[in-house]
């Protein structure tokens, strides 16, 4: 929580209005975050549910839970991991 803090600090120390666009870009990402991440979901929950081979129902939820962790990776670069 210490670091998220001060990742903003940084980000208003460079002036208002770099802070507020910073401030904005990250709302932007972590929104983006949760849409890709809800459609995942969806990918799981479908592949669970509809009758479908065994080998592509693996498949769909290995693929979304390989894209969860890139886009979790990715998001916390960008919304957390800033200076």
């Amino acid at each position: 929580m210490n670091k998220f803090l001060n990742s903003f600090k940084v980000s208003f120390s460079k002036g208002i209005f770099i802070g507020l666009l910073d401030v904005l870009f990250r709302i932007l990402i972590a929104f983006v975050w949760v849409i890709i991440v809800r459609l995942l979901c969806s990918f799981v929950w479908e592949a669970i549910t509809l009758p479908q081979l065994t080998g592509q129902r693996l498949w769909w939820i290995s693929y979304s839970i390989l894209a969860f962790v890139i886009v979790s990776v990715l998001g916390y670069v960008a919304v957390i991991d800033r200076e």
